[in-house]
């Protein structure tokens, strides 16, 4: 029988023997086999054995096995395909039906193995595309982006790339239109032209020009070549939209000096354009929100700090890092009828414009009735009948604070606040009487201190102090000790105490809010100069 079978197929097939199931084992693992022809009837290890043996090696466990018995009947087959037999041919049989059974076998085998590449290669473009687009939004800086996108491209897809920008790209005003990387093949001007071409979806430029539809094609060669150049020309450009939100944001060109673009490769780049164009959106959109939010929030701020005899001011505020979610943190100086200086700071709960816009009523309200005259005590227990009388559910915390720079005293209140640090020659927190956060029925009571001059007072919100790290009579403590390392002539400086202050804010673990500073130093008095004359 095996003397037939070689005579029969090896004038169109390599044929191998083995003397049984051992010895067929060994030589399809010993060399490349294309397929096993095999009769069930073997001494040592008979057919269903090395069918058994072939499929639980990973190296021959795909290989086609064609079984061949005298015994018929289904039940031989179906014995035959349990075992893991791809087919089970009956003896007698001709020469014809073997042959047909062995071709079958061999060109099921292949098809099987090019699906099983495709899906691999396929599996394999979608977790390179998985990755890289997670590179691409790993970041919220549009530049960053940009040549993250470059780092992903070269060299293993072009040797030069350029990424341009339309007036539809929500880019940072700072951002250049286009972003150029690698080998110098085309210079700006052709690499304007193809994207202009793509992003207006408009027909290849003539030969002898650089086309740019979304495509790959090669660049036409030159009839009267130059002298040989550094830099050779480009074999292929392929230029594809940059697509996001319904809109086209720019044009990703790529160029390369060997070899065209295939059907495979213009696939996976149209998806990484894509993926590009999302990732820079999302970025820009972040940025130009940002800003929007925090030019509203600085402008419920105050605009400038009246000029009050006997006391510096400064002020800081911080926004934290959630794109356009606009903070309730604000502070207020205020320049009262009888000479004496009121400081405010204050935090309405939450992020968002109705925390902005509670914030603005609450400094406008404390505006009007601290111009009244009335003491802090009084004026946080009026402010939080005013919150509590809107038509909103949100509670804020709030320190007013009155200096009189003639008698320097200080007389101050909080309803929930933070309380303020006294930054003297021995820094500490000021005493202040339990209460609750304005809206919440807050009843809380004055105190009042002396402030010579030379002695500072920092008011602040949580967002300066809060960390996951640590309690937060460990933030406080923090900030004592960061004031209180202070010179002593920084500690009559408003300025370098809140510049001091803001170095928490670049401690690990801190938690992502806004944060509002007011500063104030006492100064001597007019009154107090011209009695030491």
């Amino acid at each position: 029988m095996r003397a037939y079978l070689t005579q029969l197929l090896q004038p169109d097939y390599d044929v191998l023997l083995a003397a049984d199931g051992r010895a067929a084992v060994e030589v399809a693992l010993a060399q490349p086999v294309e397929l096993v022809l095999s009769d069930v009837m073997m001494p040592r290890m008979d057919g269903f054995e090395l069918v058994r043996a072939l499929r639980a090696d990973p190296r021959t466990a795909r290989l086609p096995i064609v079984l061949l018995t005298a015994r018929a009947g289904e039940e031989e087959s179906v014995q035959g395909r349990h075992a893991g037999a791809d087919d089970y041919l009956a003896k007698p049989f001709s020469a014809r039906q073997l042959l047909a059974r062995v071709r079958t076998g061999l060109e099921l085998s292949r098809l099987r193995e090019q699906v099983l590449t495709e899906t691999r290669n396929q599996l394999a473009m979608l977790a390179s595309l998985a990755e890289a687009g997670l590179r691409l939004a790993d970041t919220l800086d549009p530049d960053q982006i940009l040549q993250t996108a470059g780092q992903i491209l070269l060299p293993d897809f072009a040797d030069q790339i350029s990424i341009h920008l339309t007036a539809a790209a929500p880019a940072p005003a700072q951002s250049s239109p286009a972003y150029i990387a690698g080998a110098p093949l085309l210079d700006r001007e052709a690499l304007t032209t193809a994207a202009t071409h793509t992003i207006d979806g408009t027909a290849p430029a003539p030969a002898g020009s650089y086309p740019a539809p979304a495509g790959s094609y090669p660049v036409p060669a030159d009839p009267h070549p130059a002298p040989a150049d550094p830099h050779p020309a480009p074999a292929a450009v392929l230029a594809l939209p940059l697509h996001a939100h319904d809109q086209t944001l720019g044009a990703l060109v790529l160029v390369r000096h060997t070899g065209e673009y295939s059907a495979v490769e213009h696939k996976y780049l149209e998806n990484l354009a894509h993926r590009l164009a999302l990732a820079y959106d999302n970025a820009t959109r972040y940025h130009n929100e940002r800003r929007l939010a925090l030019t509203l929030q600085r402008a419920l701020l105050p605009h400038h700090l009246p000029q009050v005899p006997g006391v510096r001011l400064a002020t800081h505020y911080r926004a934290s890092n959630r794109g356009a979610e606009v903070g309730g943190d604000w502070y207020d100086v205020l320049a009262l009828p009888d000479g004496a200086v009121g400081l405010a700071i204050g935090d309405v709960m939450g992020h968002d414009v109705e925390a902005a816009t509670v914030m603005g009523q609450l400094r406008s309200a404390l505006h009007s009735l601290a111009m009244e005259g009335a003491g802090p005590a009084q004026v946080l227990t009026r402010l939080d009948a005013y919150l509590r009388s809107l038509a909103t559910d949100r509670f804020a915390t709030c320190l007013y604070a009155v200096y009189d720079p003639h008698r320097h005293r200080l007389r101050y209140a909080a309803s929930g606040h933070l309380p303020p640090l006294l930054v003297a020659a021995d820094t500490a927190y000021l005493e202040l009487p339990p209460a609750l956060p304005l809206g919440l029925g807050s009843i809380p009571g004055d105190r009042e201190v002396a402030f010579p001059p030379g002695t500072s007072l920092l008011l602040y919100t949580d967002g300066l102090v809060e960390n996951r790290a640590l309690s937060l009579d460990d933030g406080l403590a923090a900030l004592r000790q960061t004031c209180d390392a202070l010179p002593a002539a920084a500690r009559t400086d408003p300025q370098q105490i809140t510049e001091r202050a803001l170095e928490l804010l670049n401690t690990p673990d801190r938690v992502d809010d806004d944060a509002a500073l007011l500063a104030a130093t006492a100064e001597p008095s007019r009154r107090t100069i011209a009695s030491n004359r």
